[in-house]
């Protein structure tokens, strides 16, 4: 759920160049019981405010098993903490910050827009899961909102079907550099690798990484791996890379490469310079643990297995009209990022009123279905677009809904409702463009009828 969330809200997070970190403290259980769809509301509400009122800097999501004692009945709680370097928030308006339609300063509410209703419906939920939440911040330092939620660990015969026994591959004594200029992207990693067994050594940009691997090849004890961050002033990660390629004396050095940016052109340079690793910010610790251990075990992972963006070639990519309908602005913003540099012309709607409207104002080669939204939801829509299809003799449109749930009955209900597919948030960029070109793309070629 965490790194899920985080993967979602990363998208918005770059595009206004801002850091986005996640850091699990190492002796957070790996499942609770609780209400995910919940506990991804509070997150995604608390990330959405930080970004909206961060113009520099970083936002860190932090999650703690806390001792402290809310409730005389239950002291063992997970405590969440959203961390940004924003405006900040007065002293005298903490108090009021949660009440409904309510910003601190109703001034910036033009420029920052919103009404603080995230906020209200962030402290009700997690007072529905039987937690606190509050605020500590300091004007133009930044703010951090924190919430606990009752710990309740899950017993083996619990845990998901999903969850399987990780490679045993040992990581203990495995010397690694960690390069990035930004001190709270180090502690993590620090963190989590120190957790691993591995060796870690930090260098705060490309110049002083450089000097620490020289240096401690010409003292017997050599780097194994380096963790690079591509973006930092100065000399940036593949500068550094290509000054490690072209050193004989590091010829050896395993490189992984960490990018806040899916970008094709970087994924062709991390190609051309054999990294072992690409892997997007904020970096899931499975997808780090499984890159480090394929090195480790001597096993090449091909790049293509290792980012988002990889994967079968598609077929020829043709011009579509697709309308996207989704009450939730960080998922339209991660979908239209996806669809950014591809021929298809995208209209919004933020739920299946608007989305009826332009349906029937509109001709569509494929519509993209929330199906849990206001006003009116993606069954109900798609229900009525599909009769005003019959009743006009129009050609059926292809739906495919977007749900986050992937139970065989929601299935179900999104095909009786009359959807052609069904694909689960959050959504991957490869299944996305796979589902387009299958359901949309023969609509358009001549002698082919969808």
């Amino acid at each position: 759920i965490i790194e899920k969330t985080c993967e979602v809200m990363a998208v918005r997070t770059h595009s206004r160049n801002l850091e986005l970190a996640c850091r699990i403290s190492p002796d957070t259980p790996q499942y609770i019981k609780g209400d995910p769809t919940r506990l991804r509301q509070v997150i995604t509400n608390l990330l959405g405010n930080a970004i909206k009122f961060t113009e520099k800097g970083e936002i860190v999501l932090m999650v703690l098993p806390t001792g402290k004692e809310i409730s005389s009945q239950s002291p063992q709680y997970l405590q969440f903490s959203v961390r940004d370097t924003g405006i900040g928030i007065p002293a005298e308006k903490l108090s009021t910050i949660f009440e409904k339609f309510t910003q601190a300063d109703s001034s910036i509410t033009r420029k920052y827009a919103g009404t603080g209703l995230g906020l209200a419906i962030s402290r009700q939920l997690v007072e529905l899961m039987g937690g606190k939440i509050w605020v500590e911040s300091k004007p133009q330092e930044g703010s951090t909102f924190f919430f606990t939620i009752p710990l309740e660990e899950t017993t083996p015969e619990e845990k998901p079907e999903t969850a399987v026994a990780e490679p045993e591959i040992s990581l203990q004594g495995w010397k690694i550099l960690v390069v990035d200029d930004n001190t709270t992207n180090r502690l993590i990693l620090r963190e989590t690798l120190t957790q691993w067994g591995c060796k870690v050594t930090e260098a705060a940009g490309g110049a002083e990484g450089l000097a620490e691997l020289i240096r401690a090849k010409s003292e017997g004890t050599p780097f194994q791996i380096a963790i690079l961050d591509s973006r930092m002033p100065e000399m940036d990660g593949f500068t550094l890379a290509q000054e490690i390629r072209n050193n004989p004396d590091l010829s050896f050095l395993s490189i992984v490469m960490l990018t806040s940016e899916n970008r094709s052109s970087d994924l062709a340079r991390a190609k051309d310079m054999n990294f072992e690793a690409y892997l997007i910010k904020p970096v899931k610790r499975q997808a780090l643990k499984e890159s480090l251990q394929a090195i480790a075990g001597k096993k090449r992972v091909p790049l293509q297995q290792q980012t988002p963006s990889a994967g079968k070639p598609l077929p020829e990519i043709h011009p579509l009209n697709i309308l996207l309908v989704e009450d939730t602005e960080d998922n339209r913003f991660l979908i239209l990022a996806y669809l950014k540099n591809t021929p298809y012309r995208v209209d919004t709607a933020e739920n299946g009123a608007v989305a009826l409207e332009k349906f029937l104002a509109n001709i569509y080669d494929l519509i993209l279905m929330d199906m849990q939204m206001p006003v009116m939801d993606g069954y109900t829509a798609t229900r009525e677009i599909r009769r005003h299809e019959q009743n006009e003799g129009r050609k059926s449109t292809p739906i495919i809904a977007l749900t986050a749930y992937a139970l065989k009955e929601e299935l179900q209900k999104s095909l009786s409702a009359g959807c052609d597919a069904h694909l689960t948030k959050p959504i991957k960029k490869q299944l996305l463009l796979e589902a387009i070109q299958k359901y949309a793309a023969a609509s358009i070629v001549p002698g082919k009828s969808s």
